[in-house]
């Protein structure tokens, strides 16, 4: 699902903002990247990033990637962890060291124009448990999870619970989908970042405003849901059934016309599935 395009809020692995074009403009650079900012030395700072979802730029529908886009192309992971936390303590920690985890991607072209940055890069860390409709959590990191090799400088920590709070808001969507291997009744839930055939599915279903119905899809028939169509909001649970994971879920109005869909694995029939709805609702 395509992320909110205009993030300004920046931070000098601390706090900040920013925003500026594909090219740099003349006075900027990574490391001034808005006419209204100071100046970093890279020898003491990694410089300006921003981070997403947050209050101000919540994520919309659906959210299992949390996002740190830095306006400099030349640094690279480190070691540490990253911990999601809600008001009850730790529910994911995602390792550096692990790329099925956490990654470090140049920004595509539309992202640098959305920024209106001359370069940059992306740090993405994947949940294994997706984000919850309007829960409190924040984010804790430790030092060192991106790194300047050329000038030996390192990210700094997030330690408090106020520097980064993702948050996932809309008025129909899905929170808390995870992949898990059956478990006897009692026994805690052990979350699967690669889901396997017999894996359970669960998520929270939420439809509100125009969406009135949620279909769920499989083309490769890796899922089984039962009932696949919904009306109400619930927990919804279903069935690993196939390695090459595809699936995903159209939310209708009342007049069954597709508001969105989200694709929830990635798989081969996903680009010919969207062009088959796009198709259909031109039709």
């Amino acid at each position: 699902m395509k992320k909110l395009t205009a993030l300004i809020l920046v931070c000098l692995l601390c706090l900040a903002t920013v925003a500026y074009a594909a090219e740099w403009r003349e006075g900027l650079s990574p490391q001034k990247p808005s006419t209204h900012m100071e100046e970093v030395d890279f020898k003491t700072t990694l410089g300006y990033f921003v981070m997403w979802p947050t209050p101000k730029f919540p994520a919309l529908r659906f959210c299992d990637v949390l996002e740190m886009y830095l306006p400099r192309d030349d640094i690279e992971l480190g070691e540490g962890k990253i911990t999601l936390c809600d008001e009850n303590g730790e529910i994911a920690v995602m390792d550096c060291a692990d790329p099925a985890q956490v990654e470090l991607r140049p920004l595509e072209e539309s992202e640098l124009s959305d920024h209106m940055w001359g370069c940059g890069c992306c740090l993405e860390v994947h949940l294994p448990v997706s984000l919850e409709f309007d829960k409190s959590y924040y984010v804790l990191m430790d030092e060192g999870c991106l790194t300047d090799p050329v000038n030996n400088t390192k990210s700094l920590p997030l330690t408090m619970p106020t520097q980064w709070n993702p948050l996932l808001q809309d008025e129909f969507g899905i929170g808390g989908l995870y992949y898990a291997a059956p478990v006897d009744e009692g026994e805690p839930v052990v979350y699967s970042r690669t889901p396997a055939v017999g894996d359970t599915i669960s998520f929270n279903l939420k439809l509100g405003g125009n969406a009135k119905q949620a279909v769920i899809f499989t083309e490769n028939d890796s899922v089984y849901f039962e009932p696949y169509q919904f009306s109400e909001s619930g927990t919804i649970t279903g069935t690993v059934t196939g390695e090459d994971v595809g699936w995903g879920i159209i939310f209708l109005d009342g007049e069954g016309q597709q508001l969105d869909m989200l694709t929830l694995k990635q798989s081969h029939f996903v680009e010919e599935a969207e062009a088959e709805l796009a198709a259909a609702n031109e039709g």
